[in-house]
């Protein structure tokens, strides 16, 4: 008595399992969250630098994963009193984007970004300007563009030497 009802309890067990499976998903698909993008607090907003500079971001994709980040230097005469508006008003094409691959060595979440100085006063007048960044997941969505002003003098000259035999 006690095996037959083990028997058919594991007959009924396998056939509720094996017999409710299904290779076809059904219901609603899945919509493509865009993925998150924030700088992190270091530089903060309006940092001052004599040199071009690293900054350090962080990104997350809640239903995939990021495949890069991007970032567009503009100085703020461009952007105009509010980069908020300067952003909804603008087509993703007209950005000077520069992408940062992610990769398994390299997580892209920072860079040393080179931004304008004042060539005519390079030591006491400071260049302002915005750092615009976005992520991109695997499947295209794009996060909202984030940005952050950081100002810049000393414009270094573009100098090079080279060994001579």
């Amino acid at each position: 008595m006690k095996r037959s009802f083990i028997i058919i309890s594991a007959l009924i067990l396998g056939a509720y399992i094996f017999g409710g499976c299904s290779k076809e998903i059904k219901g609603p698909p899945r919509v493509n969250l865009d993925p998150i993008v924030n700088f992190v607090n270091i530089p903060v907003e309006g940092a001052q630098f004599s040199s071009d500079t690293t900054i350090y971001w962080y990104g997350t994709d809640a239903d995939g994963f990021i495949r890069y980040f991007r970032y567009a230097v503009v100085e703020s005469v461009l952007v105009g009193p509010d980069p908020a508006v300067y952003v909804q008003g603008r087509s993703d094409t007209a950005y000077p984007w520069v992408s940062v691959e992610v990769t398994l060595e390299n997580p892209g979440t920072k860079e040393k970004i080179s931004m304008s100085a004042d060539i005519k006063d390079p030591v006491r007048k400071f260049v302002a300007s915005y750092v615009f960044l976005q992520a991109i997941d695997n499947l295209g969505a794009k996060s909202s563009i984030v940005y952050r002003m950081f100002r810049k003098n000393n414009h270094y000259p573009n100098t090079r030497m080279a060994a001579q035999d």
